[in-house]
């Protein structure tokens, strides 16, 4: 065989074998790609996930969103990771928008979701209302939060991802925000909320005591008891 016959041989064979190494690479690809688009999602949740790109956000939800919160739950997303799904109805979100625009944010493919296609249109806006609604019945015992804030504090952890920007977190640990070292702010410089609660004798009452009040400029909530 000649010299330029064997070399065009050996150039032969080497294509042959990056093509078929290139061709097993390319055949495990795809798996690979598919757990690190649901790395980010507990364990015990990936066989819920469906693309981002084929859910909604409810037109019609009823709870609104600053950037502030999607903000905080993109951060609490990217670091704790999803360990509770969102909820939808024929690929529209019920419960979750919040973590649906999270998800967006940070390019996140899939999402942990549970499927509720069987409520009907009232039992699917009971049910967003009421999942709004129950965390702000709720509150925190601030003393015990303070207490838990101060020690994750001292350990350096970054509180980022909880919800409150600095100035929040100084009120909540009693630090004067203008001095993390000054543990004893003074009660003159803390802020108040004063409530009045007002017993009305039925609905109507409560109704036009309220309109009157807001339209003297007052923060007004209704509330049932």
């Amino acid at each position: 065989m000649q010299p330029a016959e064997q070399n065009f041989e050996h150039y032969a064979r080497n294509r042959i074998t990056v093509a078929l190494y290139s061709l097993t690479v390319t055949m495990v690809m795809p798996s690979r790609m598919e757990s690190m688009a649901h790395e980010h999602i507990a364990p015990e949740l990936r066989d819920l996930a469906v693309p981002v790109d084929s859910l909604q956000q409810d037109p019609k939800n009823l709870r609104l969103h600053n950037k502030r919160s999607i903000k905080s739950v993109a951060g609490s997303l990217e670091r704790f990771g999803q360990r509770i799904p969102i909820v939808t109805r024929n690929g529209i979100v019920i419960a979750g928008n919040a973590r649906l625009a999270a998800a967006i944010q940070l390019g996140w493919s899939h999402i942990a979701c549970v499927s509720a296609d069987n409520d009907d249109d009232m039992t699917a806006r009971l049910f967003a209302i009421t999942d709004n609604r129950t965390s702000d019945l709720s509150e925190f015992d601030m003393s015990g939060l303070a207490s838990v804030l101060a020690t994750l504090k001292d350990e350096n952890l970054d509180l980022d991802s909880l919800g409150w920007d600095d100035k929040e977190l100084a009120k909540i640990l009693d630090l004067d925000p203008l001095d993390d070292d000054d543990n004893s702010a003074s009660q003159k410089d803390m802020e108040y909320i004063f409530k009045l609660v007002i017993t009305c004798d039925d609905e109507d009452h409560q109704a036009a005591l309220f309109e009157r009040l807001r339209g003297e400029g007052l923060k007004c909530q209704m509330l049932m008891s």
